[in-house]
């Protein structure tokens, strides 16, 4: 069995994202500064691909504009959805917050609905809203 890393790293060649390659490393800070900036983003809109129901909104913010960067990077490279492979990618990239979001449950809601997607298969679609 592969290290959690390795399938996500898999996970990001096999969505096409050659041209924003990142470099997942166990610090999330490392792994945020490799992707792209959001500056133009207001806040990101999820919902569940196949119920719809709304699965919360990340507004881009002091405390929640790292993890809006990374969800616009998963976004990007999935086709514009949270897929159970994005969710495995992006806690991959979260880190040591993964590790502490396993052991916290409703510490780190941007990393429990990655786990969700996980454990689910549910697949999240976006509505990024522009600054």
């Amino acid at each position: 069995r592969q290290p959690r890393s390795s399938r996500c790293h898999e996970s990001l060649q096999l969505a096409g994202c050659a041209n924003m390659a990142v470099s997942v490393g166990a610090v999330f800070k490392d792994n945020l500064n490799q992707l792209p900036e959001v500056d133009g983003i207001a806040r990101i809109v999820l919902k569940g691909k196949s119920s719809g129901e709304d699965a919360g909104t990340i507004e881009n913010k002091p405390g929640t504009g790292g993890s809006v960067r990374l969800y616009n990077y998963l976004l990007s490279c999935f086709g514009g959805e949270i897929t159970r492979q994005a969710a495995y990618m992006g806690c991959a990239l979260f880190a040591e917050h993964t590790e502490d979001a396993l052991k916290n449950p409703g510490n780190h809601g941007n990393i429990d609905r990655l786990l969700r997607v996980i454990s689910t298969g549910e697949a999240l679609v976006a509505t990024v809203e522009k600054a």
